[in-house]
């Protein structure tokens, strides 16, 4: 038993399963994928996320547009 490997794992598939309800239109996964890119520091991918889950009306991922923006200049 890997308590790492398994943590990785687990995650790895909740970001997949997050990725694939975001692309059914779910605001709240694309924001969570966002998240989950952004944590990783990769902030274009985490960007186009957040405004996919903007588009749908989620102010977090709105303000989450606007930190990227601010501290890392992503368009």
């Amino acid at each position: 038993f890997n308590e790492v490997s398994d943590h990785a794992s687990t995650e790895s598939r909740g970001c997949q399963l997050g990725v694939e309800l975001g692309n059914l239109g779910v605001a709240t996964r694309q924001a969570m994928a966002g998240d989950y890119l952004n944590r990783r520091q990769l902030y274009e991918e985490a960007f186009a996320w957040y405004e996919k889950a903007a588009q749908l009306g989620s102010s977090d991922a709105a303000f989450n547009l606007a930190v990227l923006h601010i501290e890392h200049s992503v368009p």
